[in-house]
């Protein structure tokens, strides 16, 4: 007995179904390949605040200690191994500009001319503000501003700003 029909031809998808498929797919990759580019930058953007929050809590930490005399230091740079410290008095209004590298330790002092275009080394990371301002309402307590900029190799105005504030009391 002979078999007639469909009963030979073999199930298969036509071509209408295939395109379909394929444009479901299409659409589909389309949109996940769109969120590589945001994970990107939210990646970037997490590692310099995360940066920045080390910066500013080595600077805060050592401007909370005093000596004898009331005056405040932080970290500049080093020099074979150990660290230089820049000297501050609190009463008196000061600013400073710092280099730091990817390892959140400072290299060195900066001009402001220097911190305006785009670092050329190639450890800097970040270009750091500090400001100590007396509070004339206030006697006796300072605003401690540190602002940390990046990427340094960015000029000024391209850079990325995250600002911290703390309040120092003066002896």
């Amino acid at each position: 007995m002979k078999r007639r029909g469909r009963d030979h031809q073999r199930a298969a998808f036509t071509l209408t179904e295939v395109l379909l498929a394929m444009i479901l797919f299409a659409v589909a990759a389309t949109g996940l390949l769109t969120l590589f580019p945001v994970a990107h930058v939210t990646e970037r953007e997490s590692i310099q605040e995360a940066r920045a929050t080390l910066i500013v809590s080595g600077i805060m930490e050592s401007l909370n200690i005093s000596d004898k005399t009331g005056w405040r230091k932080f970290p500049i740079g080093s020099r074979d191994g150990s660290i230089l410290w820049e000297h501050v008095n609190p009463a008196v209004s000061s600013s400073h500009l710092l280099l730091y590298n990817s390892t959140c330790n400072p290299i060195r002092l900066i001009s402001t001319e220097e911190a305006a275009s785009g670092i050329s080394e190639a450890d800097a990371t970040a270009v750091v503000t500090v400001v100590l301002a007396p509070m004339e309402s206030m006697p006796r307590i300072t605003t401690a501003e540190v602002i940390v900029a990046s990427p340094a190799s960015a000029p000024a105005s391209k850079r990325a700003l995250q600002r911290y504030v703390m309040l120092l009391s003066v002896p």
